[in-house]
């Protein structure tokens, strides 16, 4: 089967098309992102989500002493990590073991 050639104009034309329906998919997507303003349908800002949102009870007198508590912890945690040898992690908190007595790395201590 030989495939015939297409004149340039044609492809011109292809690829246009091609163009036009990529800038209206990214349009309709973009729209359906779309919060609108109370008053003025016609403009509208895009919804976000932050991913890490503060959290309002930590405001409180409650918030903030578990905040400190969390501190110290994560200090702790920091520092028996920092302890052991031999890890092979990206992350830290993977290589904490939660009981600490049981682990082969702090026998004989």
């Amino acid at each position: 089967m030989e495939q015939e050639e297409s004149p340039p104009e044609e492809d011109t034309e292809r690829t246009q098309i091609n163009v036009l329906a990529v800038q209206a998919i990214t349009s309709l997507v973009l729209s359906a992102m779309t919060v609108p303003v109370a008053g003025n349908p016609a403009v509208s800002c895009l919804e976000q989500q932050p991913r890490s949102k503060p959290l309002k009870a930590l405001d409180t007198r409650f918030g903030r002493k578990l905040s400190m508590i969390r501190g110290i912890v994560e200090q702790e945690i920091q520092a028996m990590v920092s302890k052991r040898e031999n890890i092979a992690t990206h992350h830290l908190y993977q290589a904490w073991d939660p009981v600490p007595s049981l682990s082969p790395a702090t026998t004989g201590t």
